[in-house]
């Protein structure tokens, strides 16, 4: 069939074509700061003044939008979220943006996973790390039933293939919380190596 837009799923050029396809989405707003990552966008401004950075993001909402309909993309406003980032004294609970896709009006959050990351209203990483904990405690325990069955060796693959990634996944981003919270991290980190040389935990 003839492909009116968008590039056909699951095609080895697939990911480069809608790379080329939305690229000049940027341009559409020139003022405005936007992340992109496949089909995965962020926008965002900073500033002073609430009122400014929401006339200016729903400008750029509304371009975004136009640039859309133009190229056939449907934007989800169910989807898509709004945040304001800023320290706990600047940032009060009363304080939220109202912005609008369309006819619908954009749900303020206090924190979002982006791109894997739970990013919070005060860049607070806690939530994160505590999802670290416990996706690392399901992998951990996963590891334990299955010791009996694994050589040295593939205790070790087991390690690098399901342990590593969750503990290294941006973690230079994360890292830097409080030694507290860290410590939760290190100790299931401590936890692994001990199942990996047989040690009692």
């Amino acid at each position: 069939m003839k492909i009116q837009s968008g590039v056909p799923q699951g095609s080895i050029l697939g990911p480069i074509l809608f790379l080329i396809y939305i690229n000049d989405i940027a341009y559409s707003c020139p003022d405005l700061n936007i992340d992109l990552y496949a089909d995965d966008s962020t926008c965002f401004r900073s500033g002073i003044n609430l009122l400014e950075i929401e006339t200016k993001l729903q400008t750029n909402l509304d371009n975004i939008s136009k640039w859309c309909n133009i190229n056939n993309m449907t934007l989800h406003p169910k989807k898509t979220k709004c945040m304001i980032i800023g320290s706990k004294q600047k940032v009060r609970c009363d304080k939220q943006l109202i912005l609008r896709l369309k006819v619908t009006v954009l749900e303020n959050v206090t924190c979002h996973k982006v791109l894997g990351v739970i990013v919070d209203n005060n860049l607070n990483w806690r939530k994160h790390i505590d999802y670290v904990c416990k996706a690392l405690n399901n992998k951990i325990s996963l590891h334990k039933h299955i010791l009996y069955y694994l050589t040295d060796e593939m205790k070790l693959l087991f390690y690098n293939a399901y342990l590593l990634p969750v503990f290294d996944y941006c973690c230079t981003i994360w890292g830097k919380d409080y030694k507290s919270y860290i410590n939760k991290i290190n100790i299931l980190q401590k936890r692994a190596a001990k199942l990996i040389l047989n040690k009692p935990i």
